[in-house]
This record gives structure tokens, C-alpha cells and sequence, in this order.
């Protein structure tokens, strides 16, 4: 198989240009990017030009009728949210953009731009800042007849929503966290929010309707659920995404398998791409079944110079036909790297021995995409948006399908020399596109790590174990070692035991387990309090400052920490503060090593990100982080907030944490 569909410039040929027209939306060049896009049934465009990462800009709804070629712009969602200038922007509506009825669009706010007072976008460091965090996504609606905007407010305080979806049978929207991963849901009628917990371990965004009126997406890490929206419960579907990993053709570092576009096939079916994965899937809602269509390129990879590629624009035509656009992306390198143009194909895909055609590079002999994003079919034009993440102004490519079908498909060699983004010409800061922001923003939060940074042994994901019935179970209760073997507790509705030895997990019910066993679990795990003595406050909440957790120094001394997350050392009657463990919340767990010298510990609020601290004599009180290991040399993504329990081992080398999220999963690292 060959490993590049391009090699070089050489293979660069545009899709026929006789009739494609593309229209620049001048005077948005600071908007660098756009996520949110849907279409009407007139084919109009609604789109969110948006800010990224260094531009502290504020989100825009424009329309786009390529018919007229004409635009508009509908909102500028700073005077409809009345954000604080201080707090990090809501720069985007992202994956959310529905039409509730014929007139009335629905959408949220999602933040990936800066304060303008902090050097980058960096929402996880300032989660827990009321003043220049992140507020919280709004939901905003927009009448198309009345030009009326009216924001509904935050569903989820300090979440940023990375993807809505309307549920028009019930009149609710559905939104992802981006930080969190919790679900959520709106109702438009008794205007009440729901928290229906953790689905996915962050950063997971596209909910796709069914036919059968539920949504259906992945956690980031691929494991596939529905929505259903008569019941209003999350069900998982026992299957995960084949290609979680990018394997050996690809470089990049983290780890990504959730949808990032589907759309319902004409056998009924709802066709399925991932960000960033080889494959498309086929999901028939009615059996459950998933059909792994195959790989929608012919080669290991798409192009030379790219380190992942993906889809996020697909679209069925009248004829049946797959239409979708490869995505090359390559930040992340060192040195970086040009741009890559991005390319169409055709698949014919419910056609039995079909595989995909290259249609040519999607653009115009002056301007080729490298950053496409949605993609939509409208009595047989193609729209495609654009957004570039360089300096030219973002666009939408109309291209007429008809001039394939009419032979009119010969294509123009790109010549290099005419782009005015100068996107392929080496040495010019402008051909890094893409890549430069994105690694400016890497290079900041590299310097300002904001997660725990011990070396991580193995990680176990508890409500895989307890998949598909019972995963609301798996929120850790309590970890204690016995020798080699990390034993534990969780439950919500009925209690479980886990044992993991050798690399595997075994977990029975709590009434299944050995008594003798399950006795020296909860013995082992309960946090028993003996110091009397007065604990430290903050002002006004005197009545938090009750000790909840404690762990006794070699010195004699106990480490003590309370309901409102305050730690302190206490000997006999005198108590020494050593301060706030985290934003909000109370210090959850304790551990010391086997020579009392030093102790670990988890803290934070059910609704913060959680934080991991340890204390020595020698340096006091450290805030670690938060737990996320995005690396794709794992087996794919782990992340947890609710972070419950931990215990040492008892050769002072392993240190275990447990989480109680509803997607339970436990850690040991090396210490």
C-alpha cells in the first residue's frame, strides 16, 4: 500500500473550477476559525465565526445564502451574554448551532480564546477563578423573523459547552463539557438544567440525531452511547471505536476517538467519522450493529508533512453518494511544519466493492483550503466552510456536483505562486497556518502545567468493568493495598469490590465478596478522625471547619483536613494552618508514605476539576494538579475530577487514586 495520496506539490490539483465560487467574509480576519455551522432547508448558512487561543476575541452568528451570495452578521454575543472584560471569552459557538423550528435558532457559547490579560487561552489553570476564568457557557437563542436574541443563561457554572444538540420531540438541549465531559440537558418548556454526569473523559463534542429521534456520540477515549431522549438516560452501547490510537503511520501525542461528524445514510443508517481515525463506521440505530465501513483513504496516510488527518465535513447527495473532505492537521511539531492542502472525495459507500474517489484539493487557484471544517449538500452544490487559522479572511467554497457528472471534472495543477496566503512557501511564517497558534498555546501551558505530573504506572477504568449496566456504580469509594494487589470499593445504587493484580481487574458485588475481605476493605478505607482541637477557617464559614480526614506524621504529629478543604498540623491542642487545598471543596483522602515523611492527598468541590496535593516538612503544602493524560500512547485518553480516594503502597513506591465520577477509574503511579 502506499503510504502518501501526496507526495508533494506535484500531486497538488484543484477540484474543477467552471463552476466553483468561493466568498470571503472580509473584515473577520481576526475571527481565525470556524466550528459551528448548520443549514437551513433554503440551503442558507448559519455560521459562528470565531476566536482562537491569542485574539481575546468574542464570538459572531453570521448568514450566508450562496444562492445570492450574500451575508449577514446576526449577533455579536458580547451585548446578548454581558460578559466581564476580565474572564476568558466566549469566542466560539461550537457544534451546537440547531434550528428549533423554521425560524428559531438554538446554540451555545464555548471558550477557546484568552482573558486579555493572560498570554494564551488557558481554561483549566483559571477553572476555579470567578473573576477571569471561564463564566460558564450560555445558551442563546435567535428568532430569524424578529432579529430578537435572548440569552437563556449557564447550564453549567465554569463548563465550557463543546457541543449541543436540539431534541425537537421533547422541546431540550443536549450539551457535552468540554473540560468536564459531563452531559447536560435544557428544557426549553420549564427552562430547568440537568446534570446527567460524566460521559466522557473530556473534550468530547458531536452528538449526531438518529433516525429513531435518540443522539448518539463517543467518550473521548471511543466508547459509543445513545441518548434516549424519551427516557432522558445515558446507555451505552458495549462498543468501542476500532481506532482509538493512531498507530504507527502517525506522530502526534494525544489521543482523540471521539465523532467529530455523522450523518444519516439513505439505507437508514447514521455514517459515522472520528477525530482523528481511519475508518467510517455504520451504525444501524434500530439492532445496535456497528459496521466498520473501511478506511476512507487508499494510503496509510493523506499527506506528506501531516501528522493526523481527519473528517469533519460529510454529506449525503440526491444520488446517495458519500461526499466528505480530508482535514491534515500538523501542530504540534518541532520545527513546524507547512500547511497541507485539504482534499474531496466521493464515496458511494452503501454500494457493495465501492471505494473512494479523489475529486481534487478543495479550492480556488488563489486560495486553498487547509483547514475545512463543516461541509453541507444543497440541491446539489457543495458548501464547504473554511477557516484557515492564518491571516486571510474565512470563506465557504459553493461547488456545483453537476460538472463531475457532466465530465467536466479535469483538474487544474495548484500553482504555489498564486495563493495569497503564501500557505506552502517555505520560511514564511504565514505557511504555518494551523500550527502556530496552536503551538504558542502549547508552548505557554508547557511552562504553567496545570495537571498531576507523577509518572503514571497503569490506569483501570472501573466502569468499563461494570459496562453496560452498571457504570453509574463504578464511583471510587475507598483503595487500600494488600501486598501487590490494589483492592477497592464503589457503588451508588449497589456497592462492588475490585481487586487489580497482574494488570486486570476482577469485581464482584459487595454480598459476593469473601466477608473476611470485604470487613478488612472497609476497615481499611474508613477515615476515622481523633484530633479534638479547633480547626483553621475561612472567614464567614467557620461552620466548615470540621475535620474530615487524617494521617499521622513520623514526627507524631496528624495531618489533618477539613470539610471546606483546609489543611493543617496538629500536635495535641496546637494546630498549625498550611492552608487551602484547592478552589472549593474538601480534602477527600489522605496517604503517608511507610516512613512518615511525606503525605498525598485529593481534594475539591463534586463540580471542580479536582486537585492532587502533597505535603513534607521540608516544603509544605503542594498543589499538584489535576488528573488528565491525554497521551496516545496510552490506551487511550484518561481523565477524572471527582477525584475520591488514595493509598501508598507499602514499599512507599505506588501511589493509587480513585475517582468517583460516574465513569470511575483508578491510577497508580510511581512515586
Amino acid at each position: 500500500m502506499k503510504k502518501y495520496f501526496l507526495e508533494g506539490p506535484e500531486d497538488f490539483k484543484l477540484i474543477p473550477q467552471k463552476r466553483t465560487k468561493v466568498h470571503f467574509f472580509w473584515g473577520e480576519e481576526d475571527h481565525n476559525s470556524i466550528w459551528d455551522t448548520t443549514m437551513g432547508p433554503d440551503g442558507k448558512l448559519y455560521m459562528s465565526m470565531s476566536s482562537e487561543l491569542t485574539n481575546g476575541g468574542y464570538a459572531r452568528l453570521y448568514e450566508y445564502d450562496y444562492k445570492t451570495d450574500c451575508a449577514r452578521k446576526l449577533i455579536d454575543v458580547e451585548k446578548v451574554i454581558l460578559p466581564q472584560d476580565r474572564a476568558i471569552r466566549a469566542s466560539k459557538f461550537h457544534t451546537s448551532i440547531s434550528f428549533m423550528n423554521d425560524h428559531k435558532l438554538a446554540m451555545t457559547t464555548h471558550s477557546t480564546d484568552k482573558a486579555p490579560q493572560h498570554p494564551t487561552w488557558m481554561p483549566f489553570s483559571f477553572f476555579g477563578n470567578m473573576w477571569e476564568g471561564f463564566a460558564g457557557s450560555n445558551i442563546v437563542t435567535y428568532d430569524l423573523e424578529t432579529g430578537h436574541a435572548e440569552n437563556l443563561g449557564v447550564p453549567a457554572v465554569h463548563e465550557s459547552l463543546y457541543g449541543s444538540c436540539y431534541d425537537k420531540k421533547h422541546n431540550a438541549f443536549y450539551s457535552m463539557g468540554f473540560m468536564k465531559g459531563h452531559l447536560y440537558r435544557y428544557d426549553f418548556d420549564t427552562h430547568e438544567a440537568k446534570d446527567m454526569g460524566k460521559v466522557s473523559e473530556m473534550a468530547s463534542f458531536r452528538m449526531v440525531p438518529g433516525p429513531d429521534g435518540n443522539l448518539y456520540a463517543t467518550s473521548r477515549s471511543g466508547y459509543l452511547f445513545k441518548i434516549d431522549t424519551d427516557k432522558q438516560e445515558v446507555v451505552d452501547m458495549n462498543y468501542r471505536v476500532p481506532f482509538f490510537r493512531y498507530g504507527e503511520q502517525y506522530d502526534f501525542s494525544v489521543s482523540f476517538a471521539n465523532i467529530s461528524v455523522g450523518r444519516i445514510g439513505p439505507d437508514g443508517r447514521v455514517y459515522l467519522a472520528f477525530m482523528y481515525g481511519p475508518d467510517i463506521l455504520a451504525l444501524d440505530t434500530a439492532t445496535g450493529e456497528v459496521e466498520n465501513m473501511g478506511p476512507y483513504l487508499d494510503t496509510l496516510r493523506y499527506a506528506k508533512g501531516e501528522n493526523r488527518n481527519g473528517i469533519f465535513g460529510m454529506d449525503f447527495d440526491d444520488k446517495g453518494r458519500l461526499w466528505y473532505i480530508v482535514n491534515p492537521v500538523n501542530n504540534g511539531e518541532n520545527p513546524m511544519r507547512p500547511a497541507c492542502p485539504a482534499g474531496l472525495f466521493c464515496w458511494d459507500i452503501t454500494k457493495k466493492g465501492a471505494r473512494p474517489e479523489w475529486k481534487g484539493i478543495l479550492g480556488v487557484s488563489t486560495c486553498v483550503s487547509t483547514c475545512p471544517s463543516m461541509m453541507y449538500i444543497h440541491e446539489n452544490t457543495l458548501l464547504a466552510v473554511e477557516q484557515f487559522h492564518g491571516k486571510m479572511a474565512p470563506c465557504v467554497y459553493a461547488i456545483d456536483l453537476s460538472q463531475y457528472d457532466e465530465g467536466g471534472d479535469v483538474l487544474v495543477s495548484v500553482d504555489p505562486n498564486m495563493l495569497e496566503d503564501r500557505m506552502f512557501h517555505e520560511g514564511d511564517p504565514e505557511q504555518y497556518g494551523y500550527s502556530l497558534p496552536f503551538d504558542q498555546n502549547d508552548s505557554v501551558c508547557a511552562q504553567n502545567p496545570n495537571t498531576f505530573d507523577a509518572e503514571l504506572d497503569s490506569f483501570y477504568r472501573i466502569w468499563r468493568e461494570l459496562a453496560p449496566d452498571h457504570i453509574d456504580d463504578s464511583k471510587v469509594k475507598g483503595l487500600a493495598w494488600d501486598g501487590s494487589e490494589l483492592w477497592g470499593l464503589c457503588g451508588e445504587k449497589a456497592e462492588y469490590v475490585f481487586c487489580i493484580k497482574n494488570g486486570k481487574t476482577e469485581i464482584v458485588p459487595a454480598e459476593k465478596a469473601a466477608p473476611e475481605k470485604l470487613s478488612w476493605l472497609k476497615a481499611a478505607i474508613e477515615n476515622s478522625v481523633t484530633v479534638q482541637a479547633a480547626m483553621p477557617y475561612y472567614p464567614g464559614r467557620q461552620f466548615m471547619a470540621v475535620p474530615v480526614v487524617e494521617v499521622t506524621m513520623a514526627s507524631g504529629k496528624k495531618l489533618v483536613g477539613t470539610r471546606d478543604g483546609l489543611l493543617a498540623l496538629a500536635d495535641g491542642d496546637r494546630v498549625y494552618s498550611l492552608g487551602m487545598c484547592g478552589y472549593n471543596g474538601p480534602i477527600r483522602d489522605m496517604a503517608v508514605t511507610p516512613d512518615g515523611k511525606t503525605v498525598y492527598g485529593v481534594a475539591g468541590d463534586p463540580e471542580d476539576l479536582g486537585m492532587v496535593f502533597r505535603y513534607t516538612d521540608e516544603k509544605g503544602l503542594e498543589l499538584l494538579g489535576n488528573i488528565a493524560h491525554p497521551s496516545a500512547k496510552l490506551d487511550g485518553i484518561v481523565a477524572s475530577n471527582v477525584l475520591s480516594a488514595c493509598c501508598i503502597s507499602a514499599d512507599g513506591k505506588k501511589l493509587a487514586i480513585g475517582s468517583a465520577d460516574r465513569i470511575g477509574t483508578v491510577y497508580i503511579y510511581n512515586i
